[in-house]
């Protein structure tokens, strides 16, 4: 009995000493790796070593701080978290708590609707778009608030996955924008196309085709196609056809958001298009602007980022406050842009219709935008967003402004 006892003893003090060897060894290669300033996978910067202050240990700020740190700097995260999304998938999981585990290698953002904001945000965009036609009265306005892949593949989802009905969502919207047209007020009411564009019926009609990324929360250009297609069509304007578009793959490994969120082995990387009219001869140049840094590009892609894990921002340059295009074309027409990055490949579609085009994401750009209505002579209005960011944008009180 004593041996039995004895034995057990020292198999314990041999299983804890290598934990503490363990965790000293972590704690060695933490102190001696220099911290990474961001993370390539997350796409988002890191925390750094916190400064300790008196303040920051009275009020919590501080412990908060360094748990963050702690969390982001870690000896091999990525590999850890990596090997537990692999493991919950073994295990037959439906999510990681970010991310729902779908069929045929799609993941899905778990999304929330915020109700309240998103009434606000109907309110802000009205009142927006009476400012916007105070500045031009003969404005023409549309509003196309597209759906994501969780409403479009719904039968790729978890059975029972909890998730907001987008389709109620988008109703809301369309509802809050009744008083909207398309062109000024007419006293023809029964033939008055109305300013909002539905285009998930479209989108679910595709649904076979690939629309959506598997690993990342954008439509594809090829799903930006189809709602430029619906746009064009809600207008009564004739939409090229997909055989008037010389079709280009600029990767063929594009690991997306939705993978950042649930890093696992065995996931197939999706592939990146960009599409360009066969006729087009002109050449559009663009100047983007971010923290009052302007960058001029000839083209509406940027190269560089097909050599980095962001490679979405390939489209036009990523995410930034203004964006103006010329396309070369001289019809007169200008169109201003309010977007999230869903319009980032929907945007080139848009280069044999207008002469200008001015891009604004409400999240850089904290003046009014309309303002450049008139000061760039704006004859076309697009809101353009996915149902998810309209309902959670806190950003659109800016719209109502002046």
């Amino acid at each position: 009995m004593g041996d039995k006892y004895n034995l057990e003893n020292i198999n314990n003090r041999i299983t804890t000493i290598v934990f503490v060897l363990i965790l000293v060894l972590i704690l060695i290669l933490c102190i001696l790796i220099p911290d990474k300033r961001v993370s390539e996978n997350e796409n988002r910067p890191l925390q750094p070593l916190p400064h300790l202050t008196i303040n920051g240990i009275v009020d919590g700020s501080y412990m908060k701080a360094f748990e963050n740190y702690v969390s982001d700097q870690m000896v091999g995260r990525d590999a850890w978290t990596e090997f537990k999304n692999n493991v919950d998938i073994a295990s037959g999981k439906k999510d990681n708590g970010s991310v729902y585990y779908g069929k045929d290698g799609y993941l899905f953002s778990i999304e929330t609707e915020d109700d309240v904001q998103l009434a606000k945000n109907i309110q802000y965009t009205n009142s927006f778009l009476e400012l916007a036609r105070n500045e031009n009265p003969a404005l023409k306005i549309s509003v196309l608030i597209a759906p994501t892949s969780t409403a479009v593949l719904d039968d790729k989802l978890p059975a029972h996955a909890p998730v907001f009905d987008q389709a109620e969502a988008l109703k809301q919207v369309e509802k809050g924008l009744q008083g909207i047209s398309y062109e000024p007020l007419s006293t023809d009411k029964e033939n008055e196309l109305r300013a909002y564009v539905n285009v998930l019926p479209d989108l679910k009609e595709q649904r076979e085709t690939y629309v959506y990324y598997r690993t990342d929360h954008h439509w594809t250009t090829l799903g930006a196609y189809y709602a430029y297609k619906a746009w064009q069509q809600h207008l009564g304007t004739k939409p090229p056809q997909l055989n008037e578009f010389r079709v280009k793959t600029v990767s063929g490994a594009f690991y997306g958001t939705s993978y950042s969120k649930a890093v696992s082995a065995g996931l197939i990387p999706d592939s990146m298009e960009r599409f360009d009219y066969k006729d087009e001869n002109n050449a559009c140049s663009m100047q983007v602007t971010l923290q009052g840094k302007t960058r001029n590009l000839q083209g509406l892609y940027d190269e560089q980022y097909l050599n980095k894990k962001d490679k979405y921002s390939y489209f036009l340059s990523g995410n930034n406050a203004l964006t103006t295009i010329h396309t070369g074309i001289k019809n007169g027409k200008k169109i201003l842009v309010i977007k999230d990055s869903y319009a980032h490949c929907f945007i080139p579609f848009l280069t044999k219709d207008f002469e200008t085009i001015v891009a604004v994401d409400m999240r850089y750009y904290k003046q009014n935008p309309a303002k450049l209505i008139k000061e760039e002579n704006i004859t076309d209005l697009l809101i353009l967003y996915n149902i998810v960011q309209y309902t959670n944008d806190r950003n659109f009180v800016f719209l109502s402004k002046m």
